[in-house]
């Protein structure tokens, strides 16, 4: 017999560690109440049709119901198996937190993560069946002198050539005026494998004497430290609009969390007004769920 919504928000709100919140659906979802944590939110969209989510895509006992995104659907739970997803996810992702606190114009990190091991998934978005995504995991782990070939990226983006690509904190989240997000930085690419190979051989000395927070100096101090973890996560879109669709993915992420990945410079709200208007609706509807994929 399943669980109806009620009963799965008393279930919920049994575990002192989560707060809950309900948006204008009547969706609950949970997050940590703690400051300093792995991840934020372990449980979203509990609704009256029964689905729910619990972040689980870590967790040895469910990871293999995980979706692309890391969710676990609890629609046909019992009571004992959605306490046990929970209480595993609390420990899991409140455990040994890392804080992020922005001293501008550097965001100073403490304590050190742990590492996952490696995993390069690739899928297709829910919804928007003619964009494919794949995620490269965990990227402290692999030897530097790999990321600085060719080849290595080339088998790491093959299918994939322009687009969009996304960097992520593995294990932490950035404080954001607005919430808290994993992204730290949004970029476009004409040839994906080329523009990540070059991430990883430019010569960065310049912005990392001048102190820039940019891409660069996240490199320094988050590749080369061996400490923290964070993802790639990559999208295949056409040439001719990923221009557009990088403007619209970081002014709509500006207006949803107050401000624009810390690596990224602001789009202006009079270009973001003009793309948005100009972008048509396939355009906007994809965007938004790119970004409800990284949110």
């Amino acid at each position: 017999m399943y669980l109806s919504q009620s009963q799965k928000r008393q279930i919920m709100k049994s575990f002192s560690e989560l707060e809950e919140k309900i948006d204008s659906y009547g969706r609950c979802s949970y997050k940590l109440k703690y400051k300093d944590v792995h991840r934020k939110e372990i449980a979203r969209e509990f609704s009256h049709t029964g689905n729910g989510y619990v972040y689980g895509v870590d967790l040895p006992d469910y990871s293999k119901l995980a979706d692309s995104r890391g969710w676990v659907n609890i629609r046909d739970f019992s009571e004992t198996k959605l306490r046990d997803i929970v209480t595993k996810a609390i420990n899991y992702y409140g455990g040994s937190a890392i804080s992020l606190e922005i001293n501008s114009p550097r965001v100073a990190l403490k304590e050190q993560t742990f590492v996952k091991p490696d995993n390069t998934q690739a899928g297709q978005i829910t919804n928007v069946p003619s964009i494919k995504h794949r995620i490269i995991r965990n990227i402290i782990t692999y030897k530097q002198s790999d990321l600085k070939q060719r080849d290595f990226w080339a088998k790491k983006c093959e299918g994939f050539e322009s687009g969009i690509y996304i960097y992520q904190f593995d294990n932490t989240s950035i404080p954001y005026p607005y919430n808290f997000n994993e992204v730290f930085y949004i970029g476009k690419a004409k040839n994906l494998a080329e523009r990540l190979l070059h991430h990883f051989t430019v010569d960065n000395r310049l912005k990392l004497i001048e102190g820039k927070q940019c891409l660069e100096w996240f490199y320094h101090n988050y590749y080369q430290s061996k400490k923290y973890s964070f993802n790639i996560r990559i999208f295949s879109t056409s040439l001719s609009e990923v221009d557009q669709i990088e403007s619209l993915l970081i002014g709509m992420f500006a207006l949803k969390f107050g401000a624009a990945p810390i690596c990224n410079s602001n789009v202006s709200r009079e270009k973001f007004k003009r793309n948005y208007e100009l972008a048509s609706r396939s355009i906007k509807q994809l965007v938004g769920n790119i970004l409800d994929l990284i949110s």
